[in-house]
């Protein structure tokens, strides 16, 4: 028997009924009201399409205010949202294109940005940025504004690429985009030039020591170029894993200033100084006296004289 009234959680009126989208707090009430519904169903009670029905679905859940359950494993989204990227049909993303003004616009935004009209699998993967990866339109268009700053030619399977490092990286929001727009723009650009790379981007490989040296090492950009310029000097090349380690040893040694940097390079000279000058006096300690290495020995300067005496008579 079907209960005639269910529970709402105090943070649904207080914390989210002000920001969250009307047709979310539509979608959580009637998932509430048929707790077994998946997602298919809920869009056919509420003559809507399921893709956003499971975008509200994903919403509240990750919010915590809806358990897994009202959108089980049985439901194809799940699957496909987990494993790989949906393919949307033309007459899905029609239809998306004549429901939702905020669609429309951000085709309009991707064919300005790429200098080109859009084909509808363009559009699907466009789309699908907000559908699979959970982007917002915002998040999206600043994506468009970077991946083809100074480069019309890049294509959708690049900002595909892009799109799902953001996505790995919890790039979720405004802030955190152009958060790391900032430091893309600023830090990388620093560290390819110090390396006497300014001419050209990082490949794949270097996009994860570059990574790893802001993330998770979080170093001050200015610690890891001089890193760079050291490798140069010292290995004569361009090696990432080479300015790696030096990083790896600045991080244990709690280096977070250049001055922190001076200090370890003084106290490594004080000690190969001090290395030096024991090596010194070892060798000099070692070294054999001309004077005094021969044997010592007990002379009898009366027999000397007899045999002197001897030799002379002789004569």
């Amino acid at each position: 028997m079907q209960e005639d009234s269910i529970s709402i959680p105090i943070a649904l009126i207080t914390e989210f009924l002000a920001k969250a989208p009307p047709f979310y707090v539509s979608v959580y009430l009637l998932a509430r009201a048929l707790p077994q519904a998946d997602a298919s169903l809920l869009a056919k009670q509420m003559h809507a399409n399921v893709g956003d029905v499971r975008h509200a679905l994903g919403y509240w859940q990750e919010k915590g205010l809806l358990a897994p359950s009202a959108q089980p494993s049985s439901d194809p989204c799940t699957k496909r949202s987990m494993d790989a990227p949906p393919n949307y049909s033309v007459e899905e993303m029609q239809l998306y294109l004549e429901r939702y003004d905020w669609v429309r616009q951000l085709k309009q935004s991707a064919e300005k940005h790429l200098d080109k009209f859009l084909s509808y699998q363009e559009l699907s993967t466009l789309f699908s940025f907000y559908d699979w990866l959970g982007m917002s339109p915002e998040v999206i268009e600043l994506l468009l504004a970077y991946c083809t700053y100074g480069d019309k030619k890049r294509g959708m399977r690049y900002i595909e690429k892009v799109a799902l490092s953001w996505h790995e990286e919890g790039i979720d929001t405004v802030e955190k985009a152009l958060e790391y727009i900032k430091l893309r723009q600023e830090g990388v650009k620093k560290i390819m030039a110090a390396f006497g790379q300014s001419s050209r981007t990082p490949v794949p490989a270097e996009e994860t020591y570059l990574k790893r040296w802001l993330k998770e090492f979080a170093l001050p950009v200015d610690i890891i170029c001089e890193a760079c310029r050291r490798t140069v000097l010292q290995s004569g090349k361009v090696s990432f894993p080479y300015a790696n380690k030096i990083l790896s040893d600045w991080k244990q040694a709690g280096v977070k200033t250049m001055q922190d940097i001076e200090a370890l390079d003084a106290a490594f000279s004080a000690k190969k100084s001090l290395q030096q000058q024991k090596q010194t006096n070892d060798a000099s300690a070692k070294k054999p006296n001309r004077f005094l290495n021969y044997d010592q020995r007990d002379w009898d300067f009366q027999e000397l004289e007899r045999l002197e005496n001897e030799r002379r008579k002789q004569w």
